[in-house]
């Protein structure tokens, strides 16, 4: 097996091991649909900004968990250096009598470091988190992902998988892992769309675990760009 196929297997049973090992002390395991729209305007290929708007859909895929929204911007510092600040509204059960609205300011630093066809990213996100019912706290949020193309060039598919921790700076604990497998498709420069599963467990938190099949769609308009994209994870 060449390197970057070794590589990409690896990093598949690093991830898989991971959920695995966090789901030892879980429990029962809601099920969730996640999904994201983000429309991007890019200036050149240094700046661009965006607006998103996300939901989860639990248990029979009809209650809403959570909506939110997010505006923000990206700087390509560098071939392999982006900083994104941005905010982000979150409502837990919105449609309930008791929701639980938070903001948070988020600061998304990402590395890229290619390997032949292997594309490793590196990232961390710096938030803080006001919640209307809670503490406010400083979160870091350090994820590893690994990507390969599928097929040919001109299919624009590539395949990926990673994983992600939360640390709550407050509390000084890791409260979730949250790992993914999946696809992403790039039809043209307008048009993008994600496919992947994701493994949230729990670690020091107080929600069930989670299975989520997750919907992403990213439409760009202005400058067309070869600059890569990344799926948001949420």
């Amino acid at each position: 097996m060449k390197l970057p196929g070794l590589c990409f297997f690896l990093a598949g049973l690093l991830v898989s091991a991971t959920g695995m090992l966090h789901a030892q002390n879980s429990q029962d395991a809601d099920s969730q649909l996640w999904s994201e729209t983000r429309l991007v305007y890019k200036f050149n290929d240094k700046f661009d900004i965006f607006t998103a708007g996300s939901y989860r859909l639990t248990s029979d895929f009809t209650d809403f968990n959570r909506v939110s929204a997010r505006f923000g911007g990206t700087w390509q510092a560098t071939p392999a250096l982006s900083v994104s600040p941005s905010y982000f509204y979150t409502v837990k059960d919105p449609w309930t009598s008791d929701p639980n609205p938070e903001n948070r300011a988020c600061l998304l630093l990402t590395y890229r470091i290619p390997v032949k066809t292997v594309t490793l990213t590196l990232a961390n996100t710096l938030e803080y988190r006001w919640p209307d019912n809670g503490q406010d706290a400083f979160w870091l949020r350090p994820r590893i992902k690994i990507s390969h193309p599928v097929g040919p060039t001109k299919w624009g598919l590539d395949a990926f998988v990673a994983d992600e921790l939360f640390y709550n700076n407050g509390k000084e604990v890791f409260t979730q892992d949250q790992a993914f497998a999946g696809f992403e498709k790039k039809f043209n420069d307008t048009f993008t769309t994600s496919l992947y599963y994701c493994r949230r467990t729990k670690m020091n938190a107080n929600f069930t675990d989670a299975n989520a099949i997750c919907i992403d769609f990213k439409i760009t308009f202005g400058k067309k760009s070869d600059s890569p994209t990344e799926p948001q994870f949420r």
